[in-house]
């Protein structure tokens, strides 16, 4: 009559309006009254929902945690971890974090296997939850439990929750867990568990860049956990052992392993298996040059990533998507799904995020110019991972060049130092060649560029594809552009002429009109028996393309060079531009150039 409670429904079931009043009446309640309450509404949810508690874990565990200072922390703690393990389930991995940590602040009753088992659990949720800290944070915890019970598959459990990262705190930290847990378990038994740390241990060897490390440890995995029979090591193994085949060399074993990761998707039920897996095949492919395959395989990489949720998985989506859209000159899509990517994974790990963003925006702006986002990074510096201290450089080099800034780009080629010394990522390798090529060949780096072209010549037939960060089209793109700046005039055309086929085969269309575009200027410069012939309708083709996909980088070079071809004095303007310019110059008005022109 006052208001303060509601019925629902038909039921005879009440509820309070409003929130305050019902925490006021609990409030004006004596201990013992508030505690036989929780009990008794506890024990009727147990009672009436028995067949399926899967909807009411979370007001179990809330109230039971008010009974836990009355004897009934374990069974809080039991109510609470059920709650978080079902909050992981449903990938809302942050209230997972918050139950988590509830069910630890309940563990005074709990035995140290619990509460690594606990930690554990934390960690990982942390981990997808992008909250890095608490994920380092309970991993370490939980070792240091192991450690003090002297129980080695626990401290192994404890290493695992960690994986290698950008961050070199981090990965200190891990190769010290799995080191340790190494050692507690000696060289014979426990091969799942061995393998599971060796991969871990290979992946660290990964990013700092030791990549002999990376063969033998990956291998030794790979070998244990095929002994073990445990699907969950060979997850792991697996992994590890993708990144000991880098490069076109490594792309059939690649796609092995990538059919095996699937394979164990349904066996496993697990949707960050099969993420792995399609992320695998979708590069092998595009780095073949198989575009149009590996565009159809996102949308089975999209119901992987939703099925795993978080941020850090959503990241990958995006930045792949971006990069097959660039790749197949899908410029708008691939500008929305970079800065996407960049958004959702730069408060997660800023330097990886800013490092694949930067890339994609660098190949963008060869072929559509300086747009903002580009201008934006111009402008700001960053400091690249370790691994990229070469690379960084290389293509910021590039960038500047795109912005019309030549001085600026001669001294970041500078910073990569002698050519000698340079290291770059054994995937990245063809892609930082491609990009160091482009710049050397612009800035007049001609020393450099010949030996650049001596390191991409065994490539031929290969594709400047990196781990889903950016496609830079045939290597033989790369091989003409560079022998025509060197004046090897026909080593450039036959390399352009391929280049074509190449990346029209590819579906890569942009690639199609750079290539066309530079063996029409390479004809001219030759200017040999029937080479303007040959360049004319390459020229054409070229312009064509390049405004109908909007390639603002281009549009003024393919319209001068179609002019000179046919025999005009080029103001800036397209063909058409051109004609209503002499239409203008007559006197004609509006209406007659339209008259004349329709």
């Amino acid at each position: 009559a006052n208001g303060l409670i509601d019925q629902v429904g038909d039921a005879g079931e009440y509820r309070f309006v409003h929130a305050l009043t019902r925490d006021a009446v609990e409030a004006s309640l004596a201990s013992g009254d508030r505690v036989g309450l929780h009990r008794a509404v506890a024990e009727a949810i147990e009672s009436q929902f028995a067949g399926d508690l899967s909807e009411h874990l979370g007001d179990l565990a809330r109230h039971w945690a008010k009974l836990a200072p009355y004897g009934e922390a374990a069974t809080a703690r039991r109510w609470t971890t059920a709650a978080a393990d079902d909050a992981v389930r449903r990938l809302a991995y942050e209230e997972g974090v918050r139950l988590y940590r509830a069910a630890l602040s309940l563990d005074h009753a709990a035995t140290p296997v619990e509460r690594v088992r606990l930690l554990t659990s934390l960690g990982r949720a942390a981990y997808f939850a992008g909250d890095l800290d608490g994920w380092v944070e309970a991993a370490v915890a939980g070792a240091d439990t192991a450690r003090a019970i002297a129980n080695p598959e626990l401290l192994s459990d404890a290493a695992l929750v960690l994986e290698a990262t950008a961050d070199s705190g981090v990965n200190a930290i891990a190769k010290q867990l799995c080191e340790e847990a190494l050692a507690e378990l000696g060289d014979s038994g426990h091969e799942a568990a061995r393998a599971r740390l060796l991969a871990q241990r290979s992946h660290l060897a990964y990013y700092d860049g030791v990549q002999r490390h990376v063969e033998s440890m990956s291998g030794a995995a790979l070998d244990l956990a095929h002994q073990s029979g445990d699907d969950r090591a060979l997850v792991d193994a697996l992994h590890a052992r993708k990144e000991a085949c880098p490069g076109p060399a490594g792309r059939v074993e690649r796609l092995r392993l990538a059919t095996e990761m699937l394979a164990l998707a349904p066996r496993t039920n697990s949707a960050r298996t099969a993420m792995w897996g399609e992320l695998w095949r979708i590069d092998a492919l595009a780095e073949s040059g198989q575009l149009t395959a590996a565009a159809e395989e996102l949308s089975a990489l999209e119901v992987a990533v939703e099925r795993v949720g978080g941020p850090v998985t959503a990241w990958h989506l995006d930045r792949v998507r971006a990069c097959i859209a660039q790749a197949q000159a899908r410029y708008a899509v691939a500008r929305a799904a970079g800065r996407r990517a960049f958004e959702r994974m730069r408060e997660v790990e800023p330097r990886p995020a800013t490092g694949a963003y930067f890339s994609l925006q660098c190949a963008l702006a060869c072929h559509i110019g300086v747009t903002d986002e580009v201008a934006e990074f111009v402008e700001h510096e960053f400091d690249p991972l370790p691994r990229f201290t070469t690379m960084g450089p290389l293509t910021r080099a590039v960038m500047l060049l795109r912005a019309g800034l030549p001085d600026r780009a001669a001294a970041s080629y500078q910073q990569a130092g002698p050519l000698a010394t340079w290291s770059m990522p054994a995937f990245f390798v063809l892609l930082g060649h491609v990009y160091a090529a482009l710049a050397a060949a612009e800035l007049g780096r001609h020393d450099d560029l010949v030996a650049l072209l001596e390191r991409l010549t065994p490539y031929r037939g290969e594709h400047a594809f990196a781990e889903g960060v950016a496609y830079l089209g045939p290597i033989e793109l790369a091989l003409g552009r560079g022998a025509a700046a060197i004046d090897r005039l026909d080593d450039a055309i036959d390399d352009l002429a391929i280049a074509v086929d190449q990346a029209e085969r590819a579906g890569a269309p942009g690639f199609a009109a750079e290539a066309r575009y530079h063996l029409a200027a390479a004809l001219v410069a030759r200017g040999g028996d029937g080479d303007r012939g040959r360049a004319e309708p390459l020229a054409r083709d070229a312009d064509r393309m390049a405004r109908v996909l909007g390639m603002a980088a281009f549009v003024e070079r393919t319209g001068a060079l179609v002019a000179e071809l046919e025999g005009r004095r080029h103001p800036g303007l397209s063909p058409r531009e051109s004609e209503v310019a002499q239409l203008v110059a007559e006197g004609l008005t509006n209406r007659q150039i339209a008259e004349r022109l329709f």
